[in-house]
């Protein structure tokens, strides 16, 4: 069996592995702006030694966001290789003046709604707390796919979904159907 690895991964590399935090580069009060986000969406991150996540053992992997995501396409599988089952999870804190009710998305993968509504606020019990949403059996045949889709057409920047890391792991190889020959 393979030892379990992470990766930590900067947005401008090519992303073909099995978990990522999403970080900008440089100094803690960096911001750097990326494709597939609401107007002005942009990467941010917060001093990890002076700000206190609740809710986990690593604090620090949630004190980088992407603030605004719209979309992202991560590759896990090459030409060639089977479908493949996979767990992901999300890992998410709100900021400290958010409100419940003010910063609402709802999750998509793979091109099929797996959260709606979801409420950071709400489903963390308040804000620079730590919640996780765990999402098993999600298919893939060469990308994976996640969309943050905000319940405003146009939302303002404290309304834009957030997302601070992401943990994917392999379940298993999806069988190929039977073929009648």
């Amino acid at each position: 069996m393979p030892k379990q690895s992470y990766l930590w991964h900067h947005e401008r590399k090519p992303i073909h592995v099995f978990g990522l935090l999403l970080v900008p580069e440089a100094s803690s009060d960096c911001t750097c702006s990326f494709p597939n986000a609401y107007s002005g969406g942009r990467f941010a991150k917060r001093n990890s030694t002076y700000t206190n996540i609740a809710g986990t053992k690593n604090p620090w992997l949630l004190t980088s966001a992407a603030h605004g995501l719209r979309k992202l396409v991560i590759p896990l599988l090459g030409k060639g290789d089977p479908p493949a089952s996979y767990r992901l999870r999300l890992a998410l804190a709100a900021p400290p003046k958010d409100k419940p009710g003010q910063r609402v998305f709802n999750v998509t993968l793979q091109n099929k709604l797996v959260e709606k509504g979801f409420d950071i606020v709400r489903a963390a019990g308040g804000v620079d707390r730590a919640v996780f949403r765990e999402f098993r059996g999600i298919e893939v045949r060469d990308n994976l796919t996640i969309e943050l889709v905000a319940k405003l057409s146009q939302p303002a920047e404290d309304q834009w979904p957030i997302l601070q890391a992401i943990e994917i792991v392999r379940e298993d190889v999806v069988p190929k159907p039977d073929r009648f020959d």
